[in-house]
């Protein structure tokens, strides 16, 4: 039995040899892939040949998945679907310059990739890198994906310059580079893609050339160390998620040329303290600026006619200008917002926003006249009628009262019976109802009839009621001293 059992080891130690011999001799063996050819020699794999590499699927590839090194020699020009999906061992690869595209996840799951190595910037840049997706941790056909470092013919990428041939720098490039301190983009640059930076962790220097016009989706996305960017007057549009997640990021100069602002082209810049927005910018996307928790205060210049959804979420103080034409009710929080500065009536406040509209209700409106053309209903009014602007009003000694709202009568203009329409000389002691602000004389003719006319009116009257009253008196005064006389005469003759 002892023996049989021996014997039984022996075979099955026999067939384990054969199997790994056989599997270690396949390994070592060269195939074919596309147009190329492969040679695995221990665990580096070289792909040689002119043409494409093949397509795979997530679980299958010739060369297995023990590799740890990929040397991709000149003339091959695609590499494959998951050609090197799960290569989990995977360390360094080699890229030359006649690669022009990569196909989906082909390096998927090769989360110890550390150092990508090519020989020429402008063809990298030009490589088509992936299909393209919703989001950009979706695609692993980028090799930097997983943050591995990049060399130039064997030398590290830190500073990174753009050469002047690069006209368009391609989606995915540069996506993850964790190697990348700064950026130069040359002017001949028009197009930054989607992605290119994005989640580049290290980067915090960023310059953007006169020729670029749009940034795209994510471009620099995710890149934490960035702590200032300028984007020129050449650039038209900022794309989505442009600048997402920048939490660094504490200036943003926009230029005079930019016309519409992505959604959440700024979303979570959370140290985004204040950004200024060029009258060129039309429209502003939805989330632009959500999650910007320092960026308090923010201004809408006259050019912008479309505010979309949360865009300003966070904002405490907003500045508005001009009647936007179409702002969502949701732009920003009655939670935050306390204040508006808005430049115009209050009726065109109105006519903007919707009157249920909550993000609004918490807030103090403040409206003011375009151009200081401010509205009152008279030289004495204090407030404007259309704004909440209140005036300094200078008192004069001829304008103490608030003018009549009556016409003048055509006759009698006093209080007092005596004086008539045709008096032009009012005495001192005449009070009226009007100030020195009177109508006109063509409303009242009679006061320019001549005191010629009537010399039983006039001043002359006056004078005669003057020497009466004076006549009454001494005769009332000759009476009083009589009768106290002959009061004296009559008591003394009692005693």
């Amino acid at each position: 039995m002892k023996k049989l059992f021996m014997t039984l080891f022996a075979i099955a130690t026999i067939c384990i040899v054969a199997i790994l011999g056989a599997t270690s001799a396949s390994a070592a063996t060269s195939g074919t892939t596309g147009d190329c050819t492969w040679t695995l020699e221990g665990t580096v794999l070289t792909i040689s040949g002119n043409g494409k590499m093949s397509d795979y699927t997530s679980d299958y590839s010739p060369w297995g998945t023990a590799i740890t090194e990929v040397v991709i020699e000149d003339s091959v020009t695609y590499i494959g679907n998951y050609a090197f999906s799960g290569c989990s061992s995977l360390t360094n690869v080699t890229i030359p310059d006649s690669v022009t595209s990569i196909g989906d996840d082909a390096f998927l799951d090769c989360k110890n990739l550390s150092g990508v190595y090519i020989t020429d910037i402008a063809a990298w840049c030009k490589i088509a890198v992936g299909s393209y997706y919703s989001f950009p941790d979706a695609n692993a056909a980028n090799p930097l994906y997983y943050g591995a470092k990049l060399y130039l013919n064997g030398n590290l990428i830190t500073d990174l310059v753009i050469p002047d041939s690069v006209t368009i720098i391609g989606r995915y490039a540069f996506d993850n580079c964790s190697s990348l301190r700064s950026v130069t983009i040359p002017d001949s640059v028009t197009s930054i893609g989607g992605d290119t930076f994005y989640g580049c962790s290290n980067l915090t220097s960023v310059t953007i050339g006169n020729g670029v016009t749009s940034i795209g989706y994510y471009a620099f996305g995710s890149c934490s160390s960035l702590k200032s960017i300028t984007i020129p007057d050449s650039v038209t549009s900022i794309g989505e998620f442009a600048f997402y997640g920048c939490e660094s990021l504490t200036s943003v100069t926009i230029c005079n040329g930019v016309t519409s602002i992505g959604s959440f082209a700024f979303s979570g810049c959370e140290s985004l303290k204040s950004i200024t927005i060029p009258d060129s910018v039309m429209s502003i996307g939805g989330f632009a600026f959500s999650g910007c928790e320092s960026l308090t205060s923010i201004t809408i210049p006259d050019g912008v006619t479309s505010v979309g959804y949360w865009a300003f979420i966070n904002a405490n103080t907003v500045n508005f200008t001009k009647n936007i034409e179409n702002i969502d009710t949701n732009t920003f929080s009655s939670s935050y917002l306390k204040t508006v500065n808005f430049g115009g009536t209050r009726a065109e406040w109105e006519a903007m926003v919707y009157s249920g509209d909550e993000q609004f209700s918490n807030a103090t409106i403040i409206c003011t006249c375009l151009d200081n053309a401010h509205i009152y209903d008279n030289a004495s009014d204090t407030t404007c009628n259309a704004c909440d602007y209140t005036r300094q009003v200078q008192t004069t000694p001829s304008a103490t009262t608030k003018p009549s709202t009556t016409t003048p009568p055509t006759s009698s203009t006093s209080k007092n019976d005596e004086t008539t329409a045709g008096d032009t000389t009012t005495a001192p002691d005449t009070t009226t109802t009007t100030d020195s602000t009177t109508a006109p004389d063509t409303t009242t003719p009679d006061v320019t009839i001549p005191d010629t006319t009537d010399s039983g009116k006039g001043s002359g009257n006056k004078s005669s009621d003057n020497t009466t009253t004076v006549i009454i008196i001494v005769v009332a005064s000759v009476a009083v001293i009589g009768i106290g006389t002959a009061v004296t005469l009559i008591l003394k003759k009692k005693k």
